[in-house]
């Protein structure tokens, strides 16, 4: 057709009993039939021509182009045989018309003419899949493989030939020809609307080994990245924690050398309004010191409070008063729990001193329940169990609990013990 156009005819009448196919060498070679309404377009070639004359349907109503419904020769171009190779290609796509006379053409044929240039019909795939009526046992079979490769591309290829503007139709047969074969090789189809989305999936259709080498490469690079990251992280928070740990403890030195150490100058008592006491007692200084942090001396340095509590909480234990260090064990675990988490080194440090505390007041229950927190935690952290000394105290405390252990109430527990 696209060489009968370059000689100046247009068919006006495609249709599939006007395209044959014979065998010559082994080849399958179509052959176009039936030029008995063709239209000639040069002018030297149409004077000698017989015109059909205005006003009636030239072609098959099934297969006709809007502008040859009730209209002058004059107004088809090689558009038109555009319209009825779209209609020949929608029927091998998927064994039906895009308009029948059975179903759409029907009526007088004004009724006919508006039908086909106002009635849109379904894309070959939605007809496809309606699969309403039943076929041979041929047909059927060239249904499915139709419908397994009937794509949005020939969809938009069909549709585009069946535009009922013919403007917005391919403008010549190898603009059609140019889109079948951009179709076959994976390439965008110039009927579709370009989206950056379909390119890239026509793309890697036409690129799949490649870039499935450019993927698999990229996942490689992200999964050495993210290893790379994670160790970074770790050593960053290592480091965190260490300059954290650092200023803790800069901070119970200055503590130490500034507050405690001033409550023993004789002068320093004299200024602050203490009668002078030279000989004074440890626990006077740690009771002193206990005040101290109470009163808020350190409410802006909060790991540092808890950090001093855990100390007083031994020195307290020391001395068997377990009130006080009761009080300062809850105070440290609170601290602890809320800045640095349940699972924390410091929070399990500060659980392990509230057990040592009941264990000296010989709250059994409450020393095994915080020894099993303790245990929790550190299996979380994937800790050894017994990283932690017991408890301190006398031979029937640690009877005690290692009986109530043993009596099965908490495996577990026994083994640290």
């Amino acid at each position: 057709m696209h060489h009968a156009h370059q000689k100046g005819i247009i068919h006006r009448d495609l249709k599939p009993s006007n395209l044959l196919v014979t065998i010559i060498d082994g080849r399958p070679i179509p052959k176009v039939i039936d030029f008995g309404v063709a239209k000639v377009l040069h002018h030297g070639l149409a004077d000698q021509t017989f015109h059909t004359a205005a006003n009636v349907v030239i072609g098959t109503l099934e297969y006709v182009a809007p502008e040859q419904i009730l209209s002058s020769y004059l107004d088809v171009d090689i558009r038109a045989d555009v319209y009825s190779l779209g209609v020949v290609l929608y029927q091998l796509l998927c064994g039906h018309l895009p308009l029948s006379r059975e179903r759409e053409l029907r009526g007088s044929l004004d009724e006919v003419a508006r039908t086909i240039r106002e009635v849109v019909p379904q894309r070959p795939s939605q007809r496809l899949s309606r699969g309403r009526k039943k076929r041979s046992t041929e047909s059927n079979q060239l249904n499915i493989a139709s419908r397994q490769s009937i794509s949005t591309d020939l969809d938009w290829i069909v549709m585009k030939c069946l535009e009922k503007d013919r403007n917005c139709r391919y403008a010549s047969v190898m603009e059609l020809i140019s889109d079948l074969e951009c179709f076959l090789q994976h390439e965008p189809v110039s009927a579709r609307p370009p989206s950056k989305i379909y390119r890239l999936n026509t793309f890697v259709r036409r690129h799949y080994g490649k870039v499935a080498v450019a993927v698999l490469s990229l996942v490689v690079l992200i999964v050495s990245l993210v290893v790379s990251m994670a160790g970074w992280i770790r050593e960053v928070k290592a480091e965190r924690r260490a300059e954290n740990e650092a200023a803790v403890h800069r901070a119970l030195a200055n503590f130490i050398s500034t507050d405690l150490f001033k409550k023993m100058d004789v002068l320093e008592q004299q200024i602050v309004g203490l009668p002078p006491d030279p000989n004074i007692s440890l626990i006077s200084l740690i009771d002193r010191t206990s005040s101290t942090i109470n009163e808020g001396r350190l409410a802006d340095q909060p790991l540092v409070e808890a950090a001093l509590r855990l100390t007083l909480v031994k020195a307290y234990l020391l001395l068997g008063k377990l009130e006080p260090a009761a009080a300062h064990a809850r105070r440290a675990l609170e601290i602890n729990r809320e800045m640095l988490g349940p699972d924390h080194t410091n929070t399990i440090d500060a659980i392990y001193h509230l057990a040592e505390v009941h264990y000296s007041a010989d709250k059994v229950d409450e020393a095994i329940h915080c020894l099993q927190n303790v245990i929790d935690a550190r299996r979380r952290r994937g800790e050894s169990e017994s990283k932690q000394a017991p408890p301190r105290g006398n031979a029937a405390h640690r009877s005690s609990i290692a009986n109530r252990a043993d009596s099965g109430s908490d495996q577990s527990l026994g083994k640290h013990r």
